[in-house]
């Protein structure tokens, strides 16, 4: 009961209707109707005891209510920032996966990775040299990158 008192009275009138309810249609019914006021709970705030923004209704997964200089008041920028931060763990998730096919085929590990630039040697992927240079790579990763978020929101 405690933790039902931090997430506010409405939450603990819900589930006081819930129960009464349950004693009036049975057991089952009233278990049935304990898991959707659970469900539509806000799962918790950031900072305990803190209040959230109102725009932060707990709707979108992972919202714990953080947004301290409030740069998800306009719902485009909130559902903009929301597919961000999916494209960018689906590029996280990529990279790891890079990392982790060069270490199951036994072409290096993430320690010795970055050796080749400190000796001065080429840089090599899969036992394979790669011709450009880290700045230059770094160059065509800025334009190919930039064309591909470009062309995304057109």
């Amino acid at each position: 009961m405690q933790k039902a008192s931090t997430m506010g009275t409405r939450s603990l009138a819900l589930r006081q209707s819930t129960a009464q309810a349950g004693r009036v249609c049975g057991g089952r019914r009233a278990a049935a109707m304990e898991r959707v006021v659970r469900r539509a709970e806000k799962a918790g705030n950031w900072y305990p005891g803190g209040d959230s923004p109102d725009y932060l209704d707990g709707s979108i997964p992972g919202d714990y209510g953080f947004d301290p200089f409030g740069l998800g008041k306009d719902k485009g920028n909130l559902m903009r920032f929301r597919e961000a931060e999916l494209l960018h763990g689906r590029w996280a998730m990529l990279g790891a996966l890079g990392c982790l096919v060069v270490e199951a085929t036994g072409q290096g590990n993430w320690l010795q990775a970055p050796q080749w630039a400190i000796d001065g040697t080429a840089a090599t992927y899969l036992g394979n040299s790669i011709p450009f240079t880290l700045p230059a790579v770094l160059g065509i990763q800025l334009v190919l990158m930039a064309g591909a978020e470009i062309k995304r929101n057109e």
